[in-house]
């Protein structure tokens, strides 16, 4: 665009600026021009206000448990065959598996449901979970739907939970 109208004024407009090493929004376009952030949206009536609360979930390892991991890390470490890109997935993979342990899985559902219920006594709202990964993403909302099955519904405009995934903008719809 850029070199076929170099005179041109280039104007972005998005809710999630980008301001990275390797994409950067006012690089691009240059200074904002106007911010129309999360408070005045607020104050203008045209969203609720959003509250922060972060539930982490310990992950408890026994001694057998953290004595294997650190046997397969050092395992892996030694292994001069595997990439560092290869290393890296099998790190993921391993603290997927951890963090997605079907009994955790199971805690913090009940503890997603009790804390549910406990804040709709107070007010009204929506809340939002985020998962490390699909799978866990899954897990979860079957483990909630088997304690709350009423809040599921096949129809996308009915239900009180709903599933939302995507990995990349090229996913579509």
């Amino acid at each position: 665009m850029r070199d076929a109208l170099p005179n041109a004024t280039y104007i972005g407009f998005t809710g999630t600026p980008i301001e990275g090493t390797d994409v950067n929004t006012p690089q691009v376009f240059g200074q904002y021009v106007d911010v129309y952030d999360i408070s005045q949206a607020v104050a203008d009536g045209a969203t609720v206000r959003i509250y922060y609360e972060s539930r982490l979930a310990k992950v408890n390892l026994d001694e057998e448990g953290k004595r294997l991991i650190e046997e397969f890390d050092k395992e892996l470490e030694e292994d001069e065959e595997i990439t560092d890109q290869q290393k890296a997935k099998a790190k993921y993979t391993k603290l997927e598996a951890i963090v997605g342990n079907e009994e955790r899985i199971k805690n913090l559902a009940k503890d997603i449901v009790t804390h549910s219920e406990q804040r709709q006594k107070v007010f009204d709202g929506k809340g939002m979970i985020v998962a490390m990964s699909r799978r866990i993403a899954a897990d979860l909302y079957k483990e909630i739907i088997a304690l709350r099955p009423e809040w599921h519904d096949e129809d996308l405009s009915k239900g009180a939970i709903k599933v939302v995934m995507t990995s990349t903008s090229a996913d579509g719809p």
